[in-house]
């Protein structure tokens, strides 16, 4: 039996119309959300670089943000107090113009309004909903990975230096940029040469906002002492076995509600175990930079490999919150438009990292988690995200030995 012949699509400049629409509505949607209460806080916290300016006063908040974010906050909050914008919406301003280029980037890359309306809805929770400040530096995370892939290291990295001084987690993917890079240099000289936009990246900001400043900042946020900063990873299963336990008073939801954070020193087998996982982070990473260090230098084997680290660090570090899926996320994204990821994969990794957000933000500042025979909810997506990581991990080691499938097939240059 002949079935009907689909009809043809729609034109592509109405298809980008909708996409501009669509993009648009998302944005007035969620551009009053409240966002969780660290925005208040940040709002606050910018504030107290009046006094010196937003350059100089860096050094005199002593907060853990990296200096770019905390000056675009200043800069963006002014603007909206001279012109009458309240200070929760003009502190979106930039979540919502880099949201908007990040986007473009990918349309531009990949002609496919559906892949650009795809990112966006992907990170509209972390920074239209919950004021989160990742969206901000993903313009520069694509423009690293994407030149990256094209082999343009010099690039990739002042890229990535400036994301990283947006926001510190892309700093985790340094050591698979350098390997990459220095799998292609034929000399020490094209290595230094390679090397010198990002460092001038760096010295320019960090001498900018002081390089101390800069330096016990980034200190600073490596600091923390958190079993789980509310991601839904292994410390989040230890932290329920703990539970059930009744380790050290711990509860995921001290208040029948709102999960907090879950501090090592509150007993002495909660710091044992933020030390186990500690050191479980390191050895998978470690272990996915051996594995891309003996395996064949493809581009599918780099990106996977920054994949895996990505998951490494969100699966089995301490001190892991609930926006830190946001870097996998990304880099999954750019590699299923790759075709060096398949879309199953992909969907799932965003799936989990929106709802790692929206359980612990909620539509009004905190979801009550469901429990069904005394088992949460997030434990349930824990347990998912855990599988995810080996499944991830499994792919990346198949692809540096050449035989992970792949819809683009490349020479081990």
């Amino acid at each position: 039996m002949n079935r009907p012949a689909l009809p043809s699509p729609p034109r592509r400049g109405a298809r980008l119309v909708l996409a501009l629409l669509l993009v648009a509505g998302i944005t007035i949607g969620f551009l009053r959300a409240p966002g969780t209460s660290d925005v208040i806080h940040l709002v606050v916290l910018v504030k107290t670089l009046d006094p010196y300016g937003p350059f100089a006063g860096y050094s005199h908040i002593l907060d853990n943000y990296p200096p770019l974010s905390l000056f675009m906050m200043w800069l963006s909050i002014h603007l909206g107090d001279a012109i009458g914008i309240p200070e929760l919406v003009s502190f979106k301003a930039p979540v919502v113009l880099f949201g908007i280029v990040a986007s473009a980037l990918v349309l531009a890359r990949t002609r496919s309004p559906a892949a650009a309306v795809l990112l966006f809805l992907a990170v509209a929770p972390f920074g239209l909903m919950y004021g989160y400040y990742d969206i901000v530096y993903l313009p520069f995370f694509l423009l690293a990975l994407d030149a990256a892939e094209g082999r343009n290291w010099g690039l990739a990295g002042a890229s990535l230096a400036v994301a990283a001084l947006i926001k510190w987690q892309p700093v985790l993917l340094i050591p698979v940029f350098v390997i990459g890079a220095l799998r292609q240099m034929k000399s020490l000289r094209q290595a230094a040469m390679t090397a010198l936009p990002a460092l001038l990246v760096v010295a320019v900001i960090a001498g900018a906002f002081g390089p101390g400043a800069v330096f016990a900042a980034f200190r600073r946020a490596t600091w923390d002492s958190y079993l789980s900063g509310q991601g839904m990873n292994v410390g989040w299963i230890v932290s329920y076995g703990l539970e059930v336990l009744n380790v050290g008073a711990l509860r995921l939801q001290p208040d029948g509600a709102v999960a907090v954070l879950i501090r090592s020193p509150d007993a002495p087998a909660i710091a044992v175990a933020t030390s186990v996982i500690r050191g479980l982070f390191y050895l998978f990473f470690a272990a996915s930079i051996g594995i891309y260090v003996a395996g064949r230098p493809t581009r599918q084997a780099f990106m996977l490999t920054a994949l895996a680290c990505g998951m490494a660090q969100f699966t089995w570090n301490s001190a892991v919150h609930e926006n830190h899926l946001f870097v996998p996320m990304v880099i999954a994204f750019v590699a299923w438009n790759a075709k060096f990821l398949d879309g199953f994969l992909f969907l799932a990794l965003a799936a989990l990292a929106i709802l790692d957000v929206v359980m612990f933000g909620g539509f009004d500042g905190g979801s009550a988690f469901s429990r069904v025979a005394g088992i949460d909810a997030t434990v349930v997506l824990a347990a998912a995200e855990l599988l995810l990581f080996a499944l991830l991990l499994d792919l990346q080691v198949r692809a540096c030995l050449g035989r992970a499938p792949a819809a683009v097939t490349e020479p081990a240059s």
